[in-house]
């Protein structure tokens, strides 16, 4: 019988559903779908502060969220990101400050101020750029930029500056001005701040739009040479000169606070891509949104200013970059009481769920169960979780909707956790490592191979509950079974006992960082962990204040209820038959019968029977008012 020859049996390649990123790119106000030019390879320049005071929590706004999107790109969606920033250290506001007419102004004082600027980064847990430029480093390399613009035919001299011709480069068929902000072409105020306060008169410009590559120096400012004489850089020229040194011709990621769109960013990819013949300096332009003060403006004269010193001295580092991560990076944020009041409750959220699975895992025996319906639950929960905080990164790195996916995630396993005797202990880890690995992508905490925030003073890769777990252990099921023992017990011992047991859980472990509770675990054994020192003594002070405060309510309800009762009794202690003779009443009766009742009124008119009967209703029960209180007063 002749062999027939099966067909292969065809596979089909799975639908790829996977979103792709996108981000809000200024240069087109869309998300836009992000591609580098070379590969997994992310070039990106942020503009960096002028330094010449301290920074406030509107840099912070900027340089807490770049941070942010640079540990995503890099730690989630594994791109080489390759980070500069600048040091602005020659600008008009840092002459105007200081007294120095010479160059070496922008040494002392700026210097300073640059040392000030990177503690508030470190402070801030925000990571060193991969390469820093400053100002004061490139002046040569500026003139020869500016050179290169004039000879391009984009600008010219007058009276010792050079000015960018704005008109002939908006003209140009392989040119627009303003691609961030068009409409705001022509708006004086904005033109006028980004020259500087320090600016030439506007006469020596062809056209007002026209703006300063190079700035002639006046007499008593600093300078240097140049071929149209002494001057110094113009703002705008500063951050293209350093950034197309480092980046060339073109990068992926241009970045600064939105206040920043018009005109300097405007100003520098017209001059940029003057110099560099080009129509494409930058493919993405990111913008974080403004940063407001309890709904208002951040500004001296309204007294809301907040240094990042200020801000770290009420907040942690973590719920101030929390207190970001809830929000979108590119919209306004509102710096208040509730807004951080948030993130404190989302960061102890987290630490209450790094703390249950630690717990839990002390008891990990290393074998694996086999899987039952609140374990497939689980997983389907986690499997879900993780695609929607994927789904929320690639959606223009929304952080504020993938923290709250963690937080489904965090909660799903509180009530796994809660009524599992037996919990598969494989898939704790797994959902606690995943957490980790998003915070830690957050820049949350910075430690390695463990599981949730890391304990105050606990060193790298040391595993601190681990080691001190079995002694904690010991000592709350020992203070349990003298719990147990005394519990019935009225004796001043047993409650001297107990006492010195509620001492021991809500001072002493308190003070070194350790929560107990009075409840056991799913095994039968106290449960006991360690926690954020400052967060539990914080937790601790509420929890006084909230007592105080109670105290203080039931203080003065029982002052209120005394007042009243004495009230009371003062009224109860008058006679029925003096009821009516009392002062308030002497001018409207003029006569009483032997009971008290009023017969007369105070015109001598004798008093109704309809009235009578109200006034012998009122007596009557001033009477029984009276005889009661006689009779408390016979047993007092």
């Amino acid at each position: 019988m002749e062999k027939v020859a099966r067909e292969r049996w065809q596979w089909t390649l799975p639908e790829d559903k996977t979103p792709k990123l996108k981000v809000n790119n200024s240069l087109t106000r869309s998300k836009d779908e992000f591609r580098t030019a070379d590969g997994k390879t992310v070039k990106w320049y942020s503009c960096g502060p002028t330094v010449y005071d301290h920074s406030h929590m509107g840099h912070a706004r900027s340089y807490v969220s770049f941070d942010i999107i640079r540990r995503i790109l890099r730690d989630y969606f594994g791109y080489d990101v390759f980070y500069q920033i600048n040091i602005t250290d020659i600008d008009d506001k840092i002459i105007k400050r200081s007294t120095v007419t010479d160059n070496s102004i922008f040494d002392a004082l700026p210097r300073y101020w640059e040392k000030k600027y990177f503690e508030d980064m470190q402070a801030l847990n925000i990571e060193d750029p991969d390469c820093l430029t400053r100002v004061s480093e490139y002046v040569p390399e500026i003139v020869t930029f500016v050179e290169k613009i004039i000879e391009h035919g984009y600008a010219y001299e007058s009276n010792g500056s050079v000015y960018f011709k704005v008109d002939h480069f908006d003209s140009s068929s392989n040119h627009y001005y303003a691609k961030l902000v068009p409409e705001a072409v022509g708006n004086r105020e904005a033109l006028a701040e980004g020259e500087g306060s320090l600016a030439a008169a506007a006469s020596e410009k062809r056209s007002e739009s026209d703006f300063a590559l190079w700035k002639n120096s006046k007499p008593g400012e600093p300078s240097w040479d140049s071929p149209w004489g002494k001057g110094r850089p113009g703002w705008h020229i500063e951050c293209s000169v350093m950034a197309s040194d480092i980046m060339g011709k073109t990068m992926d990621i241009h970045s600064g606070g939105v206040d920043l769109k018009f005109p300097h960013h405007d100003n520098e990819l017209a001059q940029s891509e003057a110099y560099h013949a080009n129509d494409n300096w930058v493919q993405y332009f990111l913008h974080t949104g403004h940063l407001t003060i309890a709904g208002c403006k951040m500004s001296k004269s309204l007294k809301n200013f907040i240094t990042i010193k200020e801000a770290l001295k009420k907040n942690s580092a973590r719920q101030i970059r929390l207190s970001f991560l809830l929000h979108a990076w590119d919209k306004t944020l509102d710096y208040s009481d509730n807004t951080l009041a948030d993130a404190v409750q989302y960061e102890k959220a987290i630490s209450e769920f790094f703390a249950n699975i630690k717990a839990a895992l002390l008891n990990d025996d290393g074998i694996l169960k086999k899987w039952g319906a609140p374990e497939k639950d689980l997983h389907a929960e986690f499997m879900a979780a993780q695609n929607d905080v994927h789904d929320k990164l690639c959606d223009n790195l929304n952080t504020a909707g993938a923290c709250l996916a963690l937080k489904d995630i965090v909660s799903a396993t509180n009530k796994y956790l809660a009524k599992q005797e037996n919990p598969d202990f494989k898939l704790l880890r797994n959902v606690g490592t995943y957490v980790t690995k998003i915070m830690k992508c957050f820049g949350c905490l910075n430690s390695e191979d463990q599981i949730g925030f890391p304990v105050e003073g606990q060193a790298q890769n040391q595993n601190m509950d681990q080691l001190v777990a079995p002694y904690l252990q010991c000592l709350a099921q020992f203070r349990q079974e003298i719990r147990n023992t005394t519990r019935g017990d009225n004796s001043d011992l047993s409650k001297k006992l107990m006492q010195m047991c509620d001492d021991l859980r809500d001072m002493k472990l308190v003070d070194l960082g350790v929560r107990l509770e009075d409840k056991m675990d799913e095994t039968g054994k106290p449960i006991i962990k360690l926690g954020n020192r400052e967060q539990l003594l914080a937790d601790r002070a509420a929890k006084e204040e909230e007592k105080r405060k109670k105290d203080e309510q039931k203080r003065a309800q029982a002052e209120k209820k005394a007042r009243e009762e004495a009230e009371k009794d003062k009224i109860a202690a008058i006679p029925s038959t003096e009821w009516f003779k009392r002062e308030e009443h002497l001018k409207l009766y003029t006569q009483w019968n032997d009971d008290g009742l009023p017969t007369h009124s105070g015109e001598e008119e004798e008093i109704p029977k309809s009235a009578l009967k109200k006034l012998t209703k009122e007596r009557n029960a001033q009477k029984s008012k009276h005889d009661k209180w006689l009779k408390k007063q016979q047993q007092a």
